[in-house]
C-alpha cells in the first residue's frame, strides 16, 4: 500500500487517513453532543480515551501471540499499525471513559449516551480503511463480490461491518428525536448485532471447542442484554403514557 500523503516524517496511507478522519469525526461530534447534554470535557480527556483505546488494541494484538517476556517490548514497538485486537481496544476505551466520567463526576452511562453515535460512525469509517489496507481478511469465498486478500478470494468482511455500522448509525440518529431514551442501548444492540453477523465471515476468529466462534458468543450476550433493556425502556414509556 503506497502512502497517499507525506508531511515531513509522517507518511499516511489510505487506512491512516481514514483513521484520522474517523478520529476527527468522533471528537467533534462527541463534543457537540456532550455540550448539548451539559457535559464539558477538556481536550486531555478525549486524548486519554483515544490513547488508552489505541494502546489496548495494540496490547491485545501482541498478547494473543503469547510472546515471551524478553520479546514483549520488542513486539509492542515493532508491531504493525494495522495489528489491533478489536475487543481489547473496546475494553480499553470503556475503561478509559469510565475513568474520565468519574473525574468529571458524572455516570459513565451519561457519557455513553452522548458518545454512542459518534463512536459507531467512526467505527464505520475505520472499517472502510481496514478493508482498503487488507486488514482483517474474510473466509475463503468465490462469490459475486469476493475480493482478493492474502492470495485468495475472500468475503469483504470489513465492508460488511462498515456498511452495517454506517446504516445503523444513520437509523439510530433518525430515531433519536422520537425515542431519545433508546439511543444508548440501541447503539449497544447495533454493536453486538454487527459482531454477531460478521464474526462468522472472518478468518481470524477465536474458536471454542466444537468450532463455536467465541466472538459470536460474547456478541450474543451483548445483544440479549441490549434487547432486554430496550424492551424494558419501551414498556416503561408505554406505562407512563397510559
Amino acid at each position: 500500500m503506497m502512502p497517499l500523503v507525506s508531511i515531513g516524517p509522517l507518511r499516511l496511507g489510505s487506512y491512516g487517513l481514514l483513521v484520522m478522519v474517523a478520529l476527527m469525526v468522533w471528537w467533534s461530534w462527541s463534543e457537540r453532543r456532550l455540550l448539548r447534554d451539559g457535559i464539558v470535557l477538556r481536550d486531555w480527556h478525549f486524548m486519554v480515551i483515544v490513547g488508552v483505546t489505541w494502546l489496548a488494541g495494540r496490547l491485545g494484538a501482541v498478547l494473543i501471540q503469547f510472546p515471551t517476556w524478553s520479546s514483549f517490548v520488542d513486539q509492542m514497538i515493532q508491531i504493525r499499525t494495522l495489528e489491533f485486537h478489536g475487543w481489547a481496544a473496546l475494553t480499553g476505551g470503556v475503561l478509559a471513559s469510565i475513568a474520565v466520567a468519574r473525574h468529571v463526576c458524572i455516570t459513565w452511562w451519561r457519557l455513553w449516551v452522548a458518545m454512542a453515535l459518534p463512536t459507531l460512525g467512526a467505527h464505520a469509517l475505520v472499517g472502510v480503511g481496514a478493508f482498503m489496507a487488507g486488514s482483517g481478511a474474510g473466509v475463503l469465498w468465490d462469490g459475486l463480490w469476493a475480493v482478493e486478500m492474502l492470495g485468495a478470494l475472500r468475503h469483504p468482511v470489513q465492508l460488511y461491518a462498515a456498511l452495517l455500522f454506517g446504516v445503523g448509525t444513520w437509523v439510530l440518529w433518525r430515531l433519536e428525536a422520537r425515542r431519545p431514551g433508546h439511543t444508548a442501548w440501541g447503539a449497544v444492540l447495533l454493536w453486538g448485532g454487527v459482531e454477531l453477523l460478521t464474526a462468522g465471515f472472518r478468518a481470524d476468529v477465536w474458536l471454542l471447542p466444537g468450532g463455536i466462534v467465541g466472538e459470536q458468543v460474547l456478541a450474543l450476550v451483548i445483544v440479549s442484554i441490549a434487547v432486554e433493556r430496550v424492551m424494558i425502556k419501551q414498556a416503561n414509556r408505554d406505562a407512563a403514557k397510559a
